[in-house]
């Protein structure tokens, strides 16, 4: 008995890739329109599998990128002015080539910041100080024992506002600190003057 390969038995079932509704036995031929019942092609048909496919084969040769971008730092340091610390102000940090965001450094009270993944590179340092904690209202109709209780309160999350300093450090064309940032742990005081 001779066996015919060339027709697949007559109970044996093709199966269809996921987002395809035809039979497709060639590897990436769900990739080309089918033909309809007539055996016309239609441009439209399985544009978005095709879209779809194309996209995650995309992601996949891209990546997520997830592997290692630029050299960055971690910085941290003290700023003065006078011998004095600069008390909760901010420092904000600008390449000096006008590429990337602006970084906002947190100062606490005792004029230390500290910041980490700085993209390596020359910047422009702006010093925001602060007004210090805003007033609380407290309702005149208020208990005296919960009084007494809300001033403690408000009394220890109160910060005084930031030390007077010139002028000219708080914009970024005047500023004239410049601050550059290698790749590691590094320290970088700075101390403000007239």
């Amino acid at each position: 008995m001779v066996l015919d390969r060339s027709l697949p038995p007559a109970n044996l079932k093709t199966v269809s890739f996921p987002f395809c509704p035809h039979h497709h036995r060639k590897p990436f031929s769900w990739l080309k329109t089918p033909p309809d019942d007539t055996g016309n092609y239609d441009p439209a048909w399985c544009g978005m599998t095709r879209f779809i496919s194309l996209a995650v084969m995309l992601f996949f040769l891209v990546g997520c990128g997830g592997g290692k971008g630029a050299p960055a730092g971690t910085v941290s340091g003290k700023i003065t002015y006078k011998g004095q610390p600069v008390n909760g102000a901010a420092l904000q940090l600008t390449q000096t080539a006008g590429q990337g965001d602006t970084i906002n450094i947190p100062v606490t009270q005792e004029g230390t910041f500290s910041v980490a993944d700085v993209p390596a590179g020359d910047y422009i340092v702006v010093v925001v100080p602060s007004s210090g904690a805003s007033p609380v209202h407290i309702p005149k109709n208020t208990d005296p024992a919960k009084l007494a209780e809300a001033k403690a309160k408000v009394e220890a999350t109160k910060t005084p506002p930031t030390i007077p300093i010139p002028e000219k450090y708080k914009q970024r064309l005047t500023s004239g600190l410049n601050i550059t940032i290698a790749a590691g742990q590094q320290t970088k005081d700075i101390e403000l003057k007239d």
